[in-house]
């Protein structure tokens, strides 16, 4: 008698699944020992590499495909990558399991998350400092606790509330301590590193500090700082204050080297320059001040009796349509003297040539 072939070739122990074990090929002798076929209880096995539906398990820890990983996505978490659980053979998906490191977020396990720093966490000093987020763990990074309020300029330190030059006013302080090297506080915005403000940027284009801006945390509250005549303008964002605590930067409203100046500052020289229509753009000489949310005349005399083009500046700002009396020369034209009138060819949606301010 044959043994009937196992309908799946599979470890036979450890493994609760299902084939049959023949026992009907005994052979005593010349005489034949009947048998009996039996079905084994199916029963989950992790770790061993096979994903076992049939048996209840939902995904194994050495499936070599890792099928389960995919499931913090699948179940509307924004990454991460989930688990499985080595006893039940059941996928882990949950705030912890699929919390991701570095994506701003606080979950899970995690104490802070990029810039936003350890909850209820502070340093062993007495500023009572907040320590900075270690990005690979997202734990509290106690290794950035500084020495602060001590009056030494540490090197992760961007200056220290107890005043190291006894009230000096300077440019740039750099006062000689006792107990240590040279402190030299920067007093440019420029100087300062770009901590968590919510928009791309290098660098600080405007603004100073003094030591009255360093508070608790050893570094200097970036509010008088900004990105102001960077060209760009900026919506409202996120930036780092005293004590480290984040503010709300409000939206530019003005932006300075640009081909159309904004609706603020089209209003403004429209009035300065004494526009007979409101309606048409104007542009002129002005500054952008107060972090570029407002805007001011660059001219320093009476502006009844200027001279709105030769010294305002007043001109028609790029896109202007030439066809119209245009009360002011193009903004192109004033720049270039003696180039043209500063109008180019513009192909409209119809096909149409017209001409505009360049």
């Amino acid at each position: 008698m044959r043994v009937p072939e196992p309908t799946r070739r599979r470890a036979l122990w450890g493994r609760g699944v299902s084939f049959w074990i023949g026992l009907g090929s005994l052979v005593a002798g010349p005489r034949l020992v009947g048998g009996c076929l039996t079905e084994l209880p199916r029963r989950i096995a992790c770790g061993d590499g096979f994903v076992d539906r049939e048996a209840g398990e939902a995904c194994d820890p050495a499936d070599p495909q890792q099928r389960h990983l995919n499931a913090c996505a699948e179940q509307g978490f924004s990454a991460g990558q989930a688990g499985c659980d080595p006893e039940t053979c059941q996928v882990i998906v949950d705030n912890f399991q699929c919390a991701v490191c570095g994506d701003g977020k606080v979950e899970g396990n995690e104490a802070c998350d990029g810039p936003i720093r350890p909850a209820n966490t502070i340093c062993p000093d007495e500023a009572r400092t907040i320590p900075t987020c270690d990005l690979p763990t997202c734990q509290a990074d106690f290794g950035s606790c500084p020495s602060c309020q001590n009056g030494l300029h540490e090197p992760n330190e961007e200056c220290d509330p107890v005043d190291p030059c006894d009230g000096i006013a300077a440019s740039s302080l750099d006062c000689d301590d006792d107990d240590g090297p040279p402190i030299t506080v920067p007093t440019d915005c420029s100087e300062l590193e770009v901590l968590a403000a919510t928009v791309d940027k290098a660098a600080y284009t405007r603004g100073s500090v003094n030591q009255a801006d360093c508070q608790g945390v050893c570094r200097f509250s970036r509010q008088k700082c900004s990105f102001c005549g960077d060209g760009i303008l900026d919506p409202a964002h996120n930036d780092v204050g005293f004590g480290g605590q984040l503010f709300m930067r409000p939206a530019e409203q003005c932006e300075e080297n640009i081909d159309v100046p904004p609706p603020l500052v089209q209003e403004s020289c429209n009035a300065w320059c004494r526009a007979s229509s409101p309606d048409v753009p104007t542009s002129c000489n002005y500054r952008c001040i107060n972090g570029c949310v407002s805007v001011e005349l660059d001219y320093d005399g009476p502006i009844e009796s200027a001279d709105p083009v030769g010294q305002l500046g007043c001109c028609s700002p790029k896109g202007t349509p030439c066809d119209l009396a245009l009360e002011f020369p193009c903004c192109r034209a004033l720049a270039n003297p003696g180039q043209g009138d500063g109008c180019i060819d513009q192909v409209l949606g119809t096909g149409e040539l017209q001409r505009v301010c360049g």
